[in-house]
């Protein structure tokens, strides 16, 4: 691919990276319970902030999501760390190392670290691991493309149903999902001004784009 194309295709692989990322960073908390249940498939008997969300280092390093979670498996306790990856950059893996470290160092506990990746396609740079001498690292990427969008459609929960707007759509028309998704939350929903904002604001920055429909 000459350097010209590879620029152009980075730079709008950054645009919709930075819509998708501002789409979950915004709405974090109303997407949380539907990723654990639907797509990282971690069950939840009790969840708890840490007692510090920023982990420090040479500099001040946020998480996306992370929170202490109670379960059968971890009785005592586990770190559970999503990150919405917009971007595929090399030095992606060893970020995620330096999570794992720091939050296990700092607090003792097992880390459950997990990635979503936000683009269209599985990523080339980020490989969802870090090895070299004895030391192997490893997470789970999950690609949003490649999971169906009825793992989200029929569901009971809201904000699982919308999860299918990023979710491969298996040959249907854009305005075909959109209508889908329209109509379950109607149906479990109704008439709500607050929530039809928030999904208009989500399709309008859908892959499918605005074009296909409008939410008064």
């Amino acid at each position: 691919m000459p350097k010209k194309r590879q620029a152009q295709q980075r730079k709008a692989n950054d645009k919709e990276g930075n819509k998708y990322d501002k789409i979950f960073k915004e709405n974090l908390q109303r997407f949380i319970p539907a990723l654990l249940n639907k797509v990282l498939k971690i069950k939840v008997n009790r969840m708890e902030n840490l007692p510090q969300a920023k982990v420090q280092t040479t500099k001040e390093v946020e998480a996306d999501f992370v929170k202490i979670i109670y379960n059968e498996e971890y009785p005592d306790g586990c770190i559970v760390q999503i990150e919405f990856e917009a971007k595929d950059e090399k030095k992606t893996d060893a970020k995620m190392l330096q999570y794992a470290a720091i939050e296990h160092l700092k607090y003792g506990l097992p880390i459950d670290l997990r990635m979503i990746y936000l683009l269209r396609g599985r990523p080339r740079n980020i490989k969802g691991e870090v090895k070299f001498c004895d030391l192997v690292f490893r997470y789970p990427v999950y690609c949003t493309e490649e999971i169906s969008f009825r793992e989200f459609i029929y569901s009971d929960v809201p904000e699982e149903v919308i999860l299918a707007v990023l979710a491969n759509p298996e040959n249907k028309k854009p305005s075909e999902i959109i209508r889908l998704i329209l109509e379950r939350l109607h149906k479990l929903r109704g008439n709500s001004k607050e929530f039809y904002k928030f999904i208009n604001q989500l399709l309008h920055r859908s892959p499918f784009g605005k074009n296909h429909v409008h939410v008064a």
